[in-house]
């Protein structure tokens, strides 16, 4: 009975998400640019820190069932690349944003999106007890423009940490917290577009 239950239970589940499903499947999918990660400075942490914000970026536009329901494709960093001045990323002291609307037209795409490192700092100090501090602060600059509504998006969110070392207090996680806390803060949500 309670395998009947729980079986009639999915069925209606299933049925309820349908519709959003076959009206994501009969949109075409929205053309997302992200373009190369800049910096403002350059030091040991800031290839990995780069790294984690470029693939932060990605996985914000991942989603369920993306085999089967294409919601959002991802513009190829060679088109990217070939569409960008000839420095292959935004000037990180002066971002051209209206270069981005340029970008859009280029690209095709619906979203244009690049993040520039503005501070990166990290520094690892011993207390007066000999435990081993870490201050580490890290500013971020989110660009951007969203075609559908002509909207540019310039935000920029800062991160800091002054504890007893922790993994949470690294640069390359400090990134991921503060790429978040951007998209979502230029997105309204998970999601730059309702349903």
């Amino acid at each position: 009975m309670k395998r009947l239950l729980l079986l009639l239970l999915i069925i209606a589940c299933g049925c309820a998400a349908l519709p959003d499903l076959l009206a994501r499947a009969a949109a075409a999918p929205r053309r997302i640019a992200l373009l190369p990660v800049a910096a403002t400075y350059q030091g040991n942490e800031t290839a990995a820190v780069q790294a984690k914000v470029a693939e932060t970026l990605a996985a914000w536009f991942r989603t369920p069932l993306a085999s089967i329901v294409k919601v959002y494709e991802l513009v190829p960093a060679d088109e990217i690349r070939a569409a960008l001045p000839p420095s292959g990323t935004l000037d990180p002291r002066n971002p051209d944003l209206p270069c981005l609307q340029e970008l859009a037209a280029k690209l095709r795409a619906d979203l244009v999106l690049g993040v520039i490192i503005t501070d990166l700092g990290r520094y690892s100090l011993i207390g007066r007890d000999g435990d081993l501090k870490l201050r580490t602060d890290l500013a971020l600059r989110l660009v951007g423009y969203k075609v559908d509504s002509q909207r540019t998006i310039d935000l920029a969110g800062r991160e800091d940490y002054f504890d007893d070392w922790s993994p949470d207090g690294e640069p390359v996680q400090l990134a991921n917290v503060l790429t978040e806390r951007l998209l979502t803060k230029a997105g309204g949500g998970r999601e730059f577009w309702p349903r």
